[in-house]
């Protein structure tokens, strides 16, 4: 188990459980085919890299998050999610079953992605919190879980059916 501090979360983690744990699971878009769901998966290519940094440390697939939400479009072409992320590991200090939420201001600058040409993905931060969840059965052992949940401002992809 590996401790990390993130805002006012001190959590223990099992990195390679949650690893493991998101291997067995299949892509948001495979469970839901609904056109936000689709979108979410592949708007997840241009999250900013500092809040990748951060979802990939602490084990998790983005594509693969446990509840999506589809929240709202903005003029901007972008849309908003509300996303939930389990984690093999604990709370050790800091709020838990709250829905409190802490600003981290991830993206400093818009940016055009070069796989889409004219849009400008706006992240203007992402809100996050962790709390306690029941625990998630991996290979018949029952182990402690956590969820990150995230409000984000996500890239609406061009439909590529035209």
């Amino acid at each position: 188990m590996e401790r990390i501090k993130i805002l006012e979360w001190e959590i223990e983690i099992d990195k390679e459980k949650t690893i493991q744990h998101y291997k067995s699971l299949p892509l948001v878009s495979n469970g839901c085919c609904c056109d936000e769901c689709i979108n979410y998966v592949q708007a997840c290519d241009y999250v900013p890299s500092e809040f990748l940094a951060l979802t990939e440390g602490l084990g998790i697939n983005l594509k693969k998050a446990a509840e999506t939400f589809y929240c709202a479009d903005y003029d901007d072409g972008t849309c908003l999610y509300w996303v939930g992320c389990d984690i093999i590991g604990r709370i050790v200090n800091g709020p838990d079953r709250t829905m409190k939420q802490e600003k981290i201001q991830v993206w400093k600058e818009h940016k055009t992605p070069d796989r889409v040409p004219d849009k400008k993905t706006f992240i203007k931060g992402f809100d996050i919190c962790f709390y306690t969840i029941s625990p998630i059965t991996i290979n018949g052992v029952e182990f402690e879980t956590i969820t990150l949940d995230f409000e984000g401002v996500f890239l609406r992809i061009p439909n590529r059916k035209e």
